[in-house]
């Protein structure tokens, strides 16, 4: 019994200081992204971030519209209305968004 407390004690040990080791990394972490260099290129990037967004977007409706395509194909070959169903709440929800935008 004695072993395995002193065991467990050593492991607690290894974890404690791996434990203060990642807190210092953080804190330097967090140090280096609150600097004014880190602030500065985040402002760089945003517009870059602004410009992929609206390409997100279309990615996104492309996907939504080739799901609602699939789901369409896999319910009338299975005859399942309650895909059906599905299919065409995904093609409404789409077209809430867009309205939701305007």
């Amino acid at each position: 019994m004695r072993k395995d407390c002193e065991h467990e004690d050593e492991e607690y040990k290894k974890r404690a200081e791996v434990r203060s080791q990642e807190q210092v990394a953080l804190a330097e972490t967090i140090k280096i992204l609150t600097e004014d260099d880190a602030r500065d290129l985040y402002d760089k990037t945003m517009s870059f971030l602004q410009v992929d967004a609206a390409s997100t977007a279309a990615a996104r409706e492309r996907a939504v519209s080739r799901v609602v395509s699939r789901i369409a194909k896999i319910a009338k070959a299975h005859k399942n209305w309650a895909l059906v169903g599905l299919a065409v709440r995904v093609r409404l929800d789409a077209f809430t968004k867009v309205k939701e935008a305007m």
